[in-house]
């Protein structure tokens, strides 16, 4: 196994966690809690709007971390 297959298979992982992450967060309101403001399950009610940016804002800093992965990975590939 090169690097090349390594950083992909991290970047596989970083995205499927993302996913489950994401699934968990927006089906238990606990799961939030927990990630966000210290596990109150009764503070959700009134933020659903700061809930939904939070989830964005989280989701769009792992897609991008996912894709700077894979563009190095392909950076490595073209070097070999």
């Amino acid at each position: 196994m090169n690097r090349r297959d390594l950083l992909i298979y991290i970047g596989v992982a970083v995205a499927v966690g993302m996913v489950l992450l994401n699934v968990a967060i927006l089906a238990s309101p606990a799961v939030y809690s927990f990630f966000s403001q210290g596990g109150n399950p009764a503070v959700l009610y009134g933020s659903e709007r700061d809930y939904a940016i939070q989830s964005t804002v989280w989701t769009a800093i792992f897609a991008m971390s996912i894709i700077a992965v894979l563009l190095y990975a392909y950076e490595l590939s073209e070097e070999v």
